[in-house]
């Protein structure tokens, strides 16, 4: 009864180990299919997908930078308006000091006014254009890295990656254009333009930009429906 206990023991080990051994490429296929799809995952095997993470980077930079300007943007307009008032409070109180003084103005100075007061009006509404166009852009680009994000789809992903990068190229000019603008024949901007001969870089781009704003100062920012 021992032997036989034995026997029908041995003969399931063998029979276990010859499955073992039918099955053992199988699933030795399988584990590095998964291992292979593991690590493809995790490491950027092509050009290309390399390239597709570091524009990715590039514009969630753009996505803070735009952002930022606009914080920027809001602190000027707060500090515009606050100049005003500081005006016209210095003025009440210079009134006030001395009422005696002749406070009637000439047909020059009250024109002379009149055009700071228009002045100080277009660029408010300059700013609330700038800004409101921005915050536009802003969205637009969050919308655009979320639907990147969840997107499997490769060629669809490369389009979008396409797309943003374009949008991104759009913004830096703009942004670009308005410090040259700002810093008028000082800026730095000026000789990268000039020394550019391409028609579709950056440069080029920059320089339209400085072009349509000095042509239409209330020229707004392009947005993009697409």
């Amino acid at each position: 009864m021992f032997i036989q206990s034995l026997l029908f023991f041995i003969l399931g080990v063998a029979a276990t180990s010859w499955l073992l051994i039918l099955l053992s490429p199988l699933i030795w296929r399988r584990a590095l299919h998964f291992a292979h799809k593991v690590f493809s995952a995790q490491i950027p095997l092509s050009l290309n997908e390399i390239q597709a993470n570091y524009d990715f980077l590039c514009a969630q930079h753009a996505v803070e930078l735009a952002q930022n300007e606009q914080k920027y943007e809001s602190l000027q307009k707060k500090y515009a308006q606050q100049k005003i008032q500081l005006s016209q409070v210095i003025e009440q109180l210079y009134q006030l000091r001395f009422p005696t003084q002749n406070t009637s103005y000439s047909s020059h100075e009250k024109e002379t006014i009149a055009i700071k007061n228009e002045n100080s009006a277009l660029t408010k509404n300059t700013f609330l254009m700038e800004i409101k166009t921005m915050r536009e852009k802003i969205a637009y680009y969050q919308q655009l890295l979320q639907e990147i994000q969840i997107d499997n789809d490769a060629t669809c992903h490369h389009k979008l990656l396409d797309k943003l990068r374009e949008e991104t190229k759009e913004l830096a000019a703009t942004l670009a254009a308005q410090i040259a603008l700002q810093e008028r024949e000082d800026s730095p901007i000026n000789t990268l333009i000039q020394n550019s001969k391409s028609k579709d870089d950056l440069a080029s781009r920059i320089r339209k930009k400085i072009t349509s704003k000095k042509t239409h100062p209330l020229h707004e920012l392009s947005f993009k429906n697409d």
